[in-house]
């Protein structure tokens, strides 16, 4: 038997591309969590400590503050909280760079709906166990 997530868990999306987030929220939504999305560093750093997430979904390339420095700022105290971090651009270097970060894993942008579920479903129970 599969272990599911408990539904109504909480995702933050932290991207600056409008059609990123609407995209990851209405699948995310539809598979029945919780999305709080911020559109770049500096708010998703806010709405992390707001929302109390159970999983982040981060871009590497914004303005402001990129996605290592907000990863680096979680990671300050928040060790156990799945981060996985996207990019539309080289999905080899960002795989290569993500673990030495803290990150949990990687996401490309270029992803399916099903793909997306499945992954932070995956992350939030390996979070709990």
């Amino acid at each position: 038997m599969v272990q599911k997530v408990p539904r109504m868990s909480r995702v933050l999306v932290i991207d600056d591309s409008d059609y990123v987030r609407n995209f990851m929220k209405d699948v995310l939504t539809d598979a029945g969590f919780e999305v709080v999305e911020a559109e770049n560093g500096t708010q998703g750093l806010l709405r992390f400590e707001q929302s109390n997430p159970d999983c982040v979904l981060l871009d590497v390339l914004m303005p402001d503050i990129d996605g290592l420095e907000v990863l680096k700022r979680i990671r300050a105290t928040a060790l156990k909280i799945p981060v996985l971090l996207m990019t539309g651009d080289d999905p080899g270097w960002a795989r290569r760079t993500c673990e030495s970060y803290g990150a949990t894993g990687f996401l490309s942008k270029t992803l399916y709906a099903d793909k997306l579920v499945e992954t932070v479903e995956e992350v939030i129970l390996d979070s709990e166990s």
